[in-house]
């Protein structure tokens, strides 16, 4: 084989590898571009439930929704704490914060990771570099405010 074959066949190589991840790169984009508002809505309304539950295991209002705003979430404990979330489509990132405590580590982007050989939707934590879900979240979050204490 001479070499222009040998250095042709490397660049045909490098140039299909570079095509496939150029391909995969755009689904990923295009599949956050239409699913990560979906995605927003799913955890907003995982934590709504979480309320609701809570409430009535406890058969009582505890926790109750009072902002219903597209890109927020509030939540207002009977002691008058609130949680809120908000949500930026543009960065694609959920911010959790509260007067109660303070939730220095809890912010969570929407992105697109290979789970079991299949591109999937995911909460990436920023801090952690971990991946979760929306029950997750909202499990974790709604521990925190119950757990904080009283001001």
């Amino acid at each position: 084989m001479a070499w222009e074959d040998d250095v042709l066949a490397a660049y045909e190589h490098n140039k299909a590898r570079a095509e496939a991840q150029d391909r995969l790169r755009s689904q990923r984009t295009q599949m956050l571009e239409e699913g990560h508002e979906r995605e927003w809505m799913v955890l907003r309304d995982a934590i709504t439930n979480r309320c609701i539950d809570i409430n009535g295991r406890s058969g009582r209002l505890i926790l109750e929704s009072t902002d219903q705003r597209p890109n927020y979430l509030s939540i207002r404990r009977e002691d008058k704490q609130t949680l809120r979330g908000e949500y930026s489509p543009k960065t694609r990132t959920v911010v959790f914060s509260s007067e109660t405590l303070v939730f220095v580590d809890d912010s969570f982007e929407v992105t697109v990771r290979p789970i079991n050989g299949a591109d999937r939707m995911v909460w990436f934590h920023v801090e952690k570099k971990t991946i979760h879900d929306a029950e997750e979240i909202s499990k974790a979050v709604i521990s925190k405010f119950l757990r904080a204490g009283f001001m």
